[in-house]
């Protein structure tokens, strides 16, 4: 019996104005966030339009309401302060309300 492993296509960034905006668009996590060294990961399915987003937000080509992307960038930053306070073993954040909601 042969042993396969499907490649899962993510993208993933720390970057949480990118996050922010990337919630903003409908877009969600395919799994919770994760500590790597000192940063928060967040991970989204990899997806042409995906990428055209991300390409958006880089070239400042698509707008988004810019109080709705402060508030959003706001609460991440406080979720990902109080999730680095109570990390358990191997990089997982114990941690809820994380997805775009």
């Amino acid at each position: 019996m042969e042993n396969t492993t499907e490649v899962e296509e993510v993208f993933q960034t720390s970057d949480l104005f990118l996050v922010a905006y990337l919630f903003l668009k409908g877009y969600s996590l395919i799994r919770p966030p994760h500590l790597k060294k000192t940063l928060i990961v967040y991970t989204f399915e990899r997806t042409p339009k995906l990428e055209e987003a991300c390409q958006n937000f880089v070239n400042r080509s698509d707008l988004v309401e810019p109080l709705s992307l402060l508030e959003r960038y706001r609460t991440l930053k406080a979720q990902a302060w109080e999730a680095k306070k109570r990390v358990k073993g191997h990089g997982e954040i114990e941690m809820g309300g994380w997805d775009n909601e």
